[in-house]
């Protein structure tokens, strides 16, 4: 048996080994839920189409004044 050593079987880098393994599995499915979670925060244009929707109605039904509308548009875009 070639470079087995006094204790045998790689003088315990068998734990080693399994430790990295699941820090390896570990960081990668982090990296993939950071995606994840971070897809979710993108906004689609339809859902700002609809905010601005709303605050248009909202300026209508005088629930706002102009000034609060202009400033709330800005913000949208």
């Amino acid at each position: 048996m070639w470079g087995v050593g006094a204790w045998g079987h790689m003088a315990g880098w068998g734990w080693w080994m399994l430790a990295g393994w699941l820090l390896t599995v570990a960081l990668i499915g982090a990296v993939v839920w950071a995606l994840v979670a971070a897809g979710r925060g993108w906004r689609s244009p339809r859902g700002d189409e609809r905010a601005a929707e709303i605050l248009a109605e909202r300026f209508a039904r005088g629930e706002i004044d102009a000034d609060e509308y202009r400033d709330q548009r800005a913000l949208l875009r």
